[in-house]
């Protein structure tokens, strides 16, 4: 069926992303988020859960508040990108896509003092490929105590990275 070949090719991209994402990462010099000797998935004592800031932005793309999602990144991000841009391209994303609803769960989690990485799983509902499905990573950052993330194109699905778009 068409929705079980989508599923099969989004799968195949996705391999093929992170296969490509391993190989770079060798050769980069940034250090790699490693978990602290708290209790799995929980943040050290003292800071906040990075779940929580991951949970409110993906709520907000739920309910289409892209000004809550933009209040939500870091100060990098929000330099790098202005808030029409932000909520333009979720808007573009959701009409090329034709989405009806998008769900959410989260599935890792992984804190250093000041960074954090969650993993989550995006279940889409499109008028148009029906139901599919794109695990993502979402990056943050410590900024005056709050955890804020560290906005990409990968946010939304880990196949729009650097040149590719939804067509």
């Amino acid at each position: 069926s068409k929705k079980d070949l989508l599923h099969r090719v989004l799968s195949c991209i996705l391999a093929l992303v992170l296969l490509a994402a391993t190989g770079c990462a060798a050769g980069t010099s940034t250090p790699p988020v490693t978990p602290t000797p708290s209790a799995p998935g929980m943040p050290p004592p003292g800071v906040p859960d990075p779940r929580e800031t991951t949970r409110a932005y993906l709520d907000a793309w739920q309910a289409e508040d892209y000004s809550a999602m933009y209040g939500l990144l870091t100060s990098i991000s929000q330099d790098a990108i202005n808030s029409d841009e932000f909520t333009d391209h979720y808007q573009g994303i959701s009409t090329e896509a034709a989405l009806k609803s998008i769900d959410y769960e989260i599935l890792s989690s992984l804190t250093n003092p000041d960074t954090a990485q969650v993993g989550y799983r995006v279940f889409f509902d499109s008028a148009l490929a029906g139901e599919f499905r794109a695990d993502t990573l979402m990056n943050l950052t410590l900024e005056n105590g709050q955890w804020r993330v560290q906005w990409d194109v990968t946010l939304v699905m880990p196949q729009l990275k650097g040149s590719n778009y939804l067509s």
